[in-house]
């Protein structure tokens, strides 16, 4: 199952934190067991467990549950090709860069602020290191969309994922219509805190105050 998503800084600026950001970042990696496959080391199969939409959903469901799953089909391919091809470009910056955009402005906003903070830092880990998609660093399972739920415009969708036999909800998108198309607004991920899921927005938003706290801290040259 998917590893420990350790999303804290390196030892040598933990000294520097402040305890109560340390402190809830630590508890969205703390009940995260340990993955059983390598994305990196073997090939993925996203659709082998898909489910089909029901047909007692609305047409906002079925639009969703569909863009949803065509997400995760997509994006396990481009998984697949980033481990058979060492040059391919890292299937989270091909999303980012898409010209059909599937994630908000304020998400792809955060997600690309955090890859620039990391890719300025390479000897540390300041900024996310899992995939923010697929809940995981490695992952050799399957993800299909379990259920949708549309209220007042905004859809809820539950993605599940199997590994060593065993069914269990993985990622929760949120999504809206932008220009007449879904986009993801934000990634809840099951049982990351003690009182309600973590989400990837909260997430970023922890590491970008975290980084502030170091850089304000740092001693003046």
């Amino acid at each position: 199952m998917p590893q420990p998503r350790k999303i804290l800084l390196k030892v040598n600026l933990n000294s520097r934190l402040h305890g109560s950001a340390l402190l809830a970042l630590t508890a969205i990696s703390a009940c995260k067991g340990a993955s059983t496959g390598s994305a990196k080391s073997q090939a993925l199969e996203p659709k082998a467990n898909v489910q089909v939409s029901s047909t007692s959903e609305t047409e906002p469901q079925k639009s969703c549950h569909k863009f949803v799953q065509s997400f995760y089909d997509s994006y396990f391919d481009k998984l697949n090709t980033e481990i058979t091809n060492k040059h391919a470009v890292p299937a989270e910056e091909q999303v980012l860069k898409q010209q059909l955009p599937v994630l908000a402005p304020e998400l792809t906003r955060l997600l690309a602020e955090d890859r620039k903070a990391q890719d300025e830092e390479p000897g540390d880990i300041v900024g996310l290191d899992f995939d923010p998609f697929i809940n995981a660093q490695d992952w050799g399972g399957k993800y299909w969309v379990e259920s949708v739920n549309v209220d007042h415009g905004i859809c809820h969708a539950n993605v599940w994922g199997i590994d060593a036999g065993i069914k269990k909800p993985v990622v929760k998108p949120d999504l809206k219509m932008l220009n007449n198309n879904w986009v993801f607004t934000d990634f809840f991920y099951p049982e990351g805190k003690q009182h309600g899921d973590a989400s990837l927005k909260g997430t970023l938003i922890d590491l970008r105050m975290i980084r502030e706290q170091s850089k304000n801290k740092k001693p003046q040259s």
